[in-house]
């Protein structure tokens, strides 16, 4: 099923993680963290992971429509065309 982030191949979701995963950026892995609700707590945990951007994206299932709405909130419009292209 290409609706769900699972199917995104590879390098998307290394090119996700080089965007989000720096944490002085705005719209950062933090930001998303708290667009799925995480709370604070497990969001200063996410700092230790290598990839916290991909600790966020696995954590549950997750849309390819509902990342981009989540992208999109954080103002992250690069991310989000990142994904819609590969979505075309």
């Amino acid at each position: 099923m290409k609706n769900f982030i699972t199917t995104l191949p590879y390098p998307i979701w290394k090119e996700l993680s080089i965007k989000l995963d720096p944490p002085e950026i705005e719209g950062n892995f933090k930001d998303l963290a708290s667009q799925f609700e995480w709370n604070m707590e497990k969001i200063l945990h996410l700092q230790s992971q290598k990839t916290p951007t991909e600790a966020v994206l696995t954590s549950r299932t997750i849309t390819i429509e509902e990342l981009c709405i989540k992208l999109a909130v954080i103002g992250r419009p690069d991310a989000k065309l990142l994904v819609k292209e590969w979505v075309k």
